[in-house]
């Protein structure tokens, strides 16, 4: 996915390129999981689905990319619902 690597360059900072190498295999691993769901036409998620990622990685987008994190679309959109939305325990 060079779309990640493009707006990590454009941010500019080592962080946001080491998120975007984990961004594109964490994308990977779910347009595979989401496959085999509509494939099994199955709601279950194994243990170490990419599901469980989803929001400490929309957290971590937030931080390192700022508002353009909000063209993150596919991420974005498997946060929404989730834990990625819920305020952090201080």
């Amino acid at each position: 996915m060079h779309f990640y690597k493009s707006l990590a360059y454009r941010v500019g900072s080592a962080d946001a390129l080491e998120l975007a190498e984990r961004l594109e295999t964490w994308h990977d691993a779910m347009v595979s999981h989401e496959r085999a769901q509509r494939r099994l036409n199955s709601r279950s998620c194994p243990a170490d689905c990419p599901h469980t990622e989803v929001a400490d990685l929309w957290r971590e987008a937030q931080r390192v990319y700022g508002r353009a994190a909000d063209e993150l679309v596919f991420l974005r959109t498997r946060a929404i619902g989730s834990a990625a939305e819920q305020p952090q325990a201080t």
